[in-house]
């Protein structure tokens, strides 16, 4: 009897930089500030509901469960680096999409 054999995509990691508004009127996911990826959030900059509200966002902008996004630094901070897993090439094409022109992107942070 021969093994069943396992395919396992390759996941990448992908990071970045955010600069989160908190308290906008509306939920959106892209721009660039000073270089980082703009991300507003109607949530307030209280007891971390800004940053999770960002979290949940960027993984719908991206294509990815919430479970695959995380920060790696800045928890408290509008400016976040962030990491999200997935296939890499996605995620940098999106990533260059939602940037725009006067983005900046890091090959390792």
């Amino acid at each position: 009897m021969k093994p069943e054999l396992t395919f396992i995509v390759p996941i990448d990691e992908l990071r970045f930089k955010v600069f989160v508004r908190p308290n906008s009127k509306l939920d959106k996911v892209g721009g660039s500030h000073q270089g980082d990826l703009i991300v507003m959030v109607k949530e307030k900059a209280v007891g971390g509901l800004a940053t999770k509200a960002a979290l949940k966002i960027l993984a719908g902008a991206f294509g990815v469960k919430l479970s695959s996004v995380k920060v790696v630094w800045g928890n408290t901070s509008r400016t976040k680096l962030i990491e999200i897993r997935g296939q890499k090439n996605d995620l940098e094409s999106r990533l260059i999409d939602l940037l725009g022109e006067n983005g900046t992107l890091f090959d390792s942070i």
